[in-house]
């Protein structure tokens, strides 16, 4: 649908009496411009009699109902402003029982006194209030008339839009305000409650200050509004290109050189859309000051309220310059330092009136940030690293606010890592002693992200400053000014709310609640506050307060700015209409962090300034940094002694109580679902690395203390796994990798296979990865459940045991958290659980099975590739060729994982090995290796064997090299199905020929795994190996029968050694772990003990394990255990590897490539 522009164009000249002349030609005016610069309007125009209130309340209210989203609303307004008596219901929402009204023609008779038809700033709000409820994509206003009461300066030509009305002091009649059919405002009135009138979204530009005057002036014969002709000079001028900001101060300065007076104002319910193009999107570059030509010179927008000094250096542009592509024009300094505006030392130049102006050089304390590559010896990071190093350092404005420092330690403000995570490249601030990201990581290394990232770190300095932000030159005694604070607590049992005294801590206010729900649904804080500001002095004071918050915003908006005469109170976000508007509150999201306090800086500036000078904190306010802000408040220095400003700091520390309700609201938000059988809490956290692989000068020095160090086997395969960022709030997610569970040490041994903790991931993983939960408890890395891919895209993950977590120094966890807050000691045990994200190439053909399929090479990758090719098309290959190689798995793989590179490596290493010894073909068999006995497995791969071609008297040479069980299925087909005609030599690789004493394949499966993910297993083996065990011992967990079969002295396995002798020769490859390392029974030993599998407690398994030599799975005895009366002999070599890395370890490779030279 089509954006349409909306307008509401009204223009009073002809009240009853004191009439006007300007108002319909400025109404006018902005049709004219209107009409020139946007299509698609839909116009509604009241001038003069046709103004009445009731036609100006139906033009709200029908433009209310026909916008959408889509469309813009302008509203013009000409004509009288004045003031009247605030009804009772009202008077707490102002500072004098006063109301500032605007006047249509039918609001005063023609004595001058103001009728029931006035329109007050209340009702206007909340009109504007139920258009807002559409979300127009922009709903700006503009008013030129007085604002409130005051005195005019009579000068010759110059004629206010100020009504001074007759005497009739009592308030209107309640039934007049237009937001009487609101039955809940209604109510509140008669009940005598303090009412709320909501305030929607707009922006609002208003010809002066509550206490003066708009003024009417001839402009070239025709009496004019000098606000309306001012803006709509600024906008022709900019071609309509120009932010509400610059908008405000290009008119203020020409209204201000030509009366006295008047003061032009910007309001807004979001301090953003300061930076919004009018009647437009969203301004983009950087944000600046703006200098004005005025009698005096050129005078800068900001003085020693914003935190300028004396000689700070500014680059000039054109008023209408793009800052990221033109170079500035000159150079200009501070001469002169006021409160709020400051001179330059600049002469004239041409006849140009406004520029925009960035710092380029100041004296001002800046932030310290020391740059590196999160791993000192990689050369992309180191370069990403000094890339933006040098950016900053070429940067003027941006070395004005950012201290860069070479040497790592915990002194700096901030550091940023250039690093690699999942592949891809990012940048990540950081303060000194954590890894917590402070903002959303930016990616890639280029000019662009180092642009996103300069301006991030401008955006936090300026935030620093603000917060530094004091005048230590004040003679403003603080007794000048009252802050009160009012805070009650709920009472959780009886629902009512009483008065609460909170505890101090180094001057922070601590604000403990819960949350609890009302009546309605919604969910509101225990604990509400309000804060009332007085002017105690003898005169008038300026008044404005910021907010600043934990995520680098800075924002005026409970209470932009106020002038209180002596005895005046204004209340922090008074608009709210509550005595207690405020309560404290921690996000949701960070409670994933392991973070249940947040912290939130009031900084109040109290002003006294001369009348001439404008008070303003807009140009403080930063949006929360997602994405960063410029130029802002810098630290304060050389007070100027013509006017004055104190500021005072409070700071409330919010602290959500922890509780299951607060954990699952927040990983509800994140799409994480648990369900558990025992009662728990449970929040995520950010993994430590195993190690510090950066401790250099130039490199990561200071690192928190490895309460979960992550596993070496993973932190050393960087490019194929990482832990599984769960959630991602705040920019912080790439650290959210761990769940941390609390529950009762009584209830651990509830959660098993039959009773598991069930999660449910929004994550979804593509068909090569795994994802492998695991825990440590202090010495040993454990897998505790599997993971499952849904249908719909998201990931279940079955937890089926608890591993409580110890501390790496060896003492048992009592329950704390090592150092995080917000849990019971000695009664709960803290489990903590990885979700490790392995990436490798596919693995697992579902059901569909046997199959037996072509391997190839990937000619970019080198990396092995399984064909598509038919049997028939395998078939007509093999007519042109003579040596074939056919590769069987074993229980504890498929094909796939015998053709994987080592850790570390590419290509295939058997790939390699089978050219280098003239193998013109790989085939390889695939098969269930659970619930189909061997017996059928053998018959299937003869008749797969014969489709492909390869049949009795195929006049090649076939040979077969198997591992594991595959070696078993390998003998049955070769020794009873006529293999033995079809195969000229059979290769096994820890097969066991003797049987297996393991009573299951799932223990076996899991100890495997545990073997390779605490590196027990040789190094080289692929992690992707990890998780398809994982995965294997999922399934297995449902069938096996295989098992059965292989069992030492099972049926099948008798009959295997009775069968008759083939006659061809038999090459045994066997793995002895003790040619490894004789020292690592102990580290198995206690393995064993941790997993307390019910299969690892039989004698024979210890006996395999600690007794006789082997690969961890198959004794040497039983690979060995082919009859003896065989001719040709069977020939047995050793490796010193395991039975996971026969196919990636040197020692396994060079047994193969021994073998095979051989044949």
């Amino acid at each position: 649908m089509a954006s349409k522009l909306y307008t509401l164009l009204i223009g009073v000249d002809k009240y009853p009496t004191n009439q006007l002349t300007g108002c319909v030609a400025d109404s006018l005016a902005w049709e004219d411009y209107l009409k020139q610069t946007h299509n698609d309007i839909v116009w509604t125009i009241l001038r003069d009699a046709q103004a009445s209130k009731a036609n100006i309340v139906r033009s709200f209210r029908d433009i209310t109902k026909q916008i959408t989203p889509a469309d813009r609303v302008f509203i013009q307004y000409a004509g009288h402003g004045a003031r009247e008596t605030a009804p009772a219901a009202f008077k707490h929402l102002t500072t004098d029982g006063k109301l500032e009204i605007i006047m249509p023609v039918d609001s005063m008779n023609e004595q001058g006194y103001l009728t029931a038809n006035t329109l007050a700033d209340k009702e206007l709000r909340y009109l504007i209030w139920q258009m807002a409820q559409k979300n127009p994509e922009q709903l700006a206003l503009v008013f030129d008339c007085c604002h409130s009461s005051g005195g005019t300066r009579n000068l010759q030509f110059v004629k206010s839009r100020f009504h001074a009305a007759g005497n009739n002091a009592q308030p209107r009649a309640i039934a007049d305000y237009v937001f009487m059919s609101d039955a809940q405002l209604l109510n509140s009135i008669k009940q005598n409650k303090r009412v709320n009138i909501p305030s929607g979204n707009h922006i609002f530009l208003a010809a002066s200050r509550n206490s003066q005057t708009a003024k009417e002036f001839p402009i070239n014969g025709v009496q004019r509004g000098i606000f309306s002709v001012s803006l709509l000079e600024a906008l022709q001028n900019t071609n309509g290109q120009i932010t509400y900001r610059d908008l405000l101060i290009r008119a203020s300065a020409k209204v201000t050189n030509a009366v006295a007076d008047q003061n032009p104002q910007l309001e807004l319910v979001n301090p953003n859309d300061a930076n919004r193009l009018f009647l437009g999107g969203n301004q983009k570059g950087r944000l600046y000051y703006l200098v004005t030509k005025n009698p005096a010179g050129y005078t800068i927008n900001a003085g020693a309220l914003h935190g300028l000094a004396l000689n700070t250096e500014l680059a000039l542009y054109h008023a209408n310059a793009d800052l990221e592509t033109e170079q500035p024009l000159k150079t200009a300094t501070i001469n002169k330092l006021n409160t709020t505006t400051s001179q330059l030392d600049l002469s004239l130049l041409e006849t140009e009136t406004t520029f925009k102006a960035l710092v380029t050089s100041s004296n001002l304390p800046r932030i310290q940030v020391f740059i590196g590559p999160e791993l000192a010896n990689n050369t992309t990071q180191q370069a990403a690293a000094k890339a933006l190093y040098d950016a900053i350092a070429a940067d003027k404005q941006a070395s004005s606010h950012i201290e860069l420092i070479d040497e790592c330690s915990q002194g700096q403000n901030y550091w940023v890592w250039a690093y690699t995570e999942s592949g891809v490249d990012k940048y990540m601030i950081t303060g000194p002693t954590t890894k917590l990201p402070l903002v959303k990581q930016t990616e890639g290394f280029n000019n662009t992200s180092v642009k996103q990232m300069v301006a991030q770190l401008v955006h936090i300095a300026q935030w620093n400053r603000t917060y530094k932000l004091q005048n230590p030159n004040t003679k403003l005694a603080a007794a000048n000014i009252k802050i009160t604070l009012r805070i009650q607590s709920r009472n959780p049992q009886t629902g009512v709310f009483a008065n609460y005294n909170p505890k101090q801590q180094e001057g922070v206010i601590i604000l403990p609640y819960h949350d609890y729900t009302e009546a309605d649904g919604s969910t509101r804080s225990s604990i509400r506050y309000g804060m009332t500001i007085t002017n105690t002095s003898q005169k008038e004071l300026w008044v404005s307060v910021l907010s600043l918050e934990t995520n680098f915003k800075v924002s005026n908006e409970f209470l932009p700015k106020i002038k209180l005469k002596p005895g005046e109170s204004a209340e922090l976000g008074q608009d709210i209409g509550t005595e207690y508007p405020l309560e404290p509150y921690v996000p949701d999201e960070l409670l994933g962090l392991g973070t249940f306090e947040d912290n939130q800086l009031y900084k109040i500036f109290v002003a006294e300034l001369p009348n001439n000078e404008e008070f303003e904190t807009a140009q403080f306010n930063l949006s929360a940094l997602e994405r960063a802000s410029t130029q802002r408040a810098s630290r304060l220095r050389d007070i100027p002694q013509a006017s004055d400003w104190i500021c005072f700091d409070l700071v409330f520390k919010a602290v959500r109580e922890a509780s299951a309700t607060d954990t699952s609201r927040s990983l509800t938000a994140a799409g994480i679902t648990i369900k558990s059988p025992v009662s728990y809490t449970a929040q995520l956290t950010g993994l430590n690395k195993a190690t510090t692989p950066a401790k250099a000068a130039t490199t990561r020095g200071v690192q928190p203390a490895a309460v979960f160090p992550e596993a070496d086997i993973f932190a050393q395969n960087p490019l194929n796994t990482a832990p599984l960022n769960i959630i991602k709030t705040r920019g912080t997610g790439g650290c959210l990798n761990m769940l941390e569970l609390n529950i009762a040490k009584t209830d651990l041994a509830q959660v098993d296979a039959k009773n598991p903790i069930t999660i449910q991931l929004p994550d979804k993983l593509n068909e090569d990865e795994y994802l492998i939960p695991y825990s440590f408890d202090g010495d040993y890395y454990l897998p505790v459940g599997f993971a499952q891919k849904n249908p719909d895209g998201s990931t279940n993950i079955a937890i089926e045991r608890l591993v409580p977590s110890k501390l790496v120094s060896g003492s048992e966890n009592d329950g704390s958290l090592d150092g995080t807050s917000g849990k019971t000691r000695g009664l709960f045990s803290t489990i903590r659980i990885v979700f490790q994200k392995i990436v490798g190439q596919k693995l697992g053909w579902g059901y569909d099975y046997p199959k037996l399929v072509a391997v190839e090479r990937d000619p970019q990758t080198q990396a092995a590739v399984y064909s598509n090719l038919t049997h028939l098309e395998i078939a007509a290959k093999l007519k042109n060729f003579k040596k074939i190689l056919v590769v069987l798995h074993g229980f504890t793989g498929e094909t796939r994982t015998q053709f994987l590179p080592s850790t570390g490596g590419s290509g295939s290493p058997l790939l390699d090995l089978a050219d280098k010894h003239g193998y013109q073909m790989i085939l390889a068999y695939d098969y269930d290796s659970l619930n189909t006995p061997i017996k059928e497995t053998a018959q299937a791969l003869k008749t797969k064997l014969a489709a492909a071609g390869i049949g009795q008297g195929h006049g090649k040479t076939v040979h077969l090299m198997a591992h594991s069980m595959g070696g078993v299925v390998a003998r049955w087909f070769i020794e009873n199905e006529g293999g033995n005609t079809i195969i000229n030599h059979l290769i096994m690789v820890g097969t066991p020929n003797g049987g297996t004493p393991w009573p299951n394949v799932l223990d076996m499966l899991k100890l495997a795994a545990s073997f390779a993910l605490n590196k027990i297993t040789l190094p080289g083996i692929p992690v992707a190996i990890i998780g398809w065990l994982l995965d294997k011992a999922k399934l297995v967990g449902d069938v096996d029968v295989v098992t059965n079969d292989l069992k030492t002295k099972s049926v099948f396995m008798d009959e295997l050694a009775n069968s008759p002798d083939p006659a061809l020769p038999y090459t045994i490859i066997a793995g002895n772990t003790k040619l490894i390392n004789t020292n690592n029974q102990k580290q198995i030993k206690g393995l064993m003990d941790r997993l307390n599998l019910p299969g690892l407690a039989n004698k024979t398994i210890t006996s395999l394990l600690f007794g006789s030599d082997n690969d961890l799975v198959v004794s040497k005895a039983s690979m060995g255990a082919v009859p003896g009366t065989r001719n040709p002999l069977p020939q047995l070599n050793e490796a010193a590897c395991d039975h996971l890395s026969y196919y990636q370890s040197e020692a396994g490779l060079t047994a193969i490539d021994t073998v095979m030279n051989g044949l």
